[in-house]
């Protein structure tokens, strides 16, 4: 468990690690781009949609490729930490047949290999003995390095002066707060990829169901389903709330929260918005990281056991 906690604490060092880019020398033309990759392998790919709302992006979490009629417009990035992945396997070689523009994001595996066969633009992380989760970070950089070049150097340089233990305490607190309860993560539509983050750590790290969704989509369906009484002492709710959020949902917001609390609902409010862009990502990320780890201890689970997710890849392999 302690070494899950300094890779959390030490949490910058993804970003003081060489990455290895290998066949690409060109800059990128391309605004739109497809990203393909499961699990804790395409969260990078999500929070790059906070990073900059304004890029055209498309995520592909499954076998293949998607049914675009841009398809061939867009810069295709196969990401798998382990390079392993069969669903990502089969979009890599999908994307071959289709004569893609490709560039493979990858730790070792068999994606390098292929990358190497067909001589294919490839960005090779540094074995930091890190899960996937915790290596969003990397991946991030990953992308930035072959998109943005300059803002890659930008985040770089941010991260030198990034403290990720200042989050600990407040990680710790929610930590306490939501033990022996399913926490549901509500965020703007804008803000979303950090919800899913959120619920993502919770189900991986500290082995409880978590779900995640974003206003205003979830006023019109989802919240009818907590009118029963029964469920009063299962669930809490994480509101991720952010300044810049358009004043309706803010309003939204608020009146769900009155209505939950009515209900005898716990309500945990996290104030997300910070001036750097970088710094709204990654303090919300450690965030959740330090809360997942130390819930996971709280109910005496290794938060780095895999062995369920392991064990269903080698059967479906």
């Amino acid at each position: 468990m302690n070494n899950f906690l300094e890779k959390i604490r030490n949490f910058k060092e993804e970003f003081a690690t060489k990455l290895e880019v290998r066949g690409w020398k060109l800059e990128v033309r391309e605004r739109k781009f497809l990203f393909c990759g499961m699990g804790g392998s395409h969260l990078a790919a999500d929070l790059l949609k906070i990073y900059d709302p304004k890029i055209d992006i498309y995520i592909h979490s499954d076998y293949n490729l998607p049914k675009l009629s841009d398809l061939k417009e867009r810069l295709v990035f196969i990401i798998s930490y382990s390079g392993n992945t069969q669903e990502t396997i089969f979009s890599l070689k999908s994307a071959l047949k289709q004569k893609l523009k490709i560039v493979v994001i990858t730790l070792n595996g068999k994606l390098l290999v292929l990358a190497e066969k067909y001589k294919l633009p490839v960005v090779i992380l540094p074995d930091l003995n890190l899960q996937p989760r915790l290596a969003v970070g990397l991946m991030l950089r990953a992308i930035l390095k072959i998109i943005d070049p300059q803002n890659c150097l930008r985040l770089e340089n941010f991260m030198k002066k990034f403290n990720p233990r200042i989050y600990e305490s407040q990680g710790q607190n929610l930590a306490k707060k939501i033990k022996n309860k399913i926490p549901i993560i509500y965020s703007s539509l804008e803000n979303f990829p950090l919800a899913n983050y959120f619920k993502i750590s919770f189900n991986e790290t500290s082995k409880i169901p978590a779900f995640a969704n974003y206003f205003p989509e979830l006023n019109h369906n989802e919240m009818v389903g907590f009118l029963s009484q029964k469920l009063d002492k299962n669930f809490c709710f994480i509101f991720l709330e952010d300044k810049k959020d358009k004043p309706l949902i803010k309003k939204r917001m608020k009146l769900l929260k009155n209505w939950l609390r009515k209900r005898n609902y716990q309500i945990n409010s996290i104030q997300i918005n910070k001036k750097n862009i970088f710094e709204k990502i990654f303090a919300n990320v450690v965030l959740v990281l330090f809360s997942s780890y130390y819930l996971a201890q709280l109910n005496q689970i290794d938060p780095a056991d895999e062995k369920l997710i392991d064990e269903f890849k080698k059967k479906i392999s």
